[in-house]
């Protein structure tokens, strides 16, 4: 994806980073379903359902595609009727630390922040699409940047 070509490289403006936080919340359209008793595909453990399979797999790429492996991880989840229903992975570099966030069960703007010592970048929507993203830089002019070409993508 361009946009996140662009983004590796814009990162490295940030100074050293300090924070990351992704979200992707979204309520599922199936979770009321879940509720009354009825497991479907998107929450059966057995099927890679979850909030971590499902929805902060597309966290976790973006961030290791960034960033590389980190030194520990730390998981903690919701659990309903065994399966996690929304969740929070923390991420250990050293010098940073990351914060992922994936849900189901209730929704928020789905945006991430990698905050450096001298910008930070805010992408705007899910990681796995990678649409524009808006640098931020002390008394600069805020940047944005969106560069996307999606051949194989017709609804982007």
């Amino acid at each position: 994806m361009t946009n996140y070509r662009e983004l590796k490289d814009k990162v490295k403006t940030l100074g050293p980073v300090r924070i990351v936080s992704m979200n992707y919340s979204q309520y599922s359209h199936r979770y009321d379903a879940f509720k009354e008793g009825k497991i479907l595909l998107v929450f059966d453990p057995k099927k890679g359902g979850g909030a971590l399979m499902d929805l902060n797999i597309y966290n976790i790429y973006f961030l290791v595609g960034l960033f590389g492996m980190p030194k520990s991880v730390k998981y903690v989840s919701n659990i309903q009727r065994g399966i996690d229903t929304s969740s929070m992975l923390i991420l250990d570099y050293g010098d940073f630390k990351a914060v992922l966030i994936a849900a189901k069960d209730c929704t928020a703007p789905v945006t991430s922040l990698i905050e450096g010592e001298d910008g930070t970048i805010v992408v705007n929507g899910p990681a796995n699409v990678m649409g524009s993203f808006d640098i931020y830089q002390g008394k600069k002019e805020t940047a944005h940047v969106d560069d996307k070409v999606y051949p194989n993508h017709a609804w982007c």
